[in-house]
């Protein structure tokens, strides 16, 4: 084998240590196994794995509260809603989850 030979498979194996650490906040897949997959499936797979996957969404939920009577939200909690309060009503709040992104 020539330098040459020897210079490129220096280069294959540090590219694949390169999108192995690229990859290492991946949360379909380990650092470890981006690594194996670039070092047998070329890097050129493990950087589309890398950066072409889908972004996960990450999904909570909040409770707040809802005046019936005006469809007002609030973040904290009271027994009747502020708002109806000083108009003279007196309107109960009931507790609602609220899906956050």
């Amino acid at each position: 084998m020539h330098f040459i030979d020897y210079l490129l498979i220096v280069f294959y194996i540090l590219l694949a240590f390169l999108f192995s650490y690229l990859g290492r906040k991946n949360k379909k897949f380990s650092q470890i196994k981006i690594f194996l997959i670039s070092f047998f499936l070329t890097p050129i797979t493990a950087a589309f794995l890398i950066y072409y996957k889908k972004k996960e969404i990450s999904r909570y939920n909040v409770y707040r509260y809802k005046c019936e009577s005006c469809g007002f939200k609030f973040d904290e909690e009271h027994v009747y809603c502020p708002i109806c309060e000083k108009e003279g009503r007196k309107a109960k709040l009931q507790a609602v989850a609220q899906i956050m992104t």
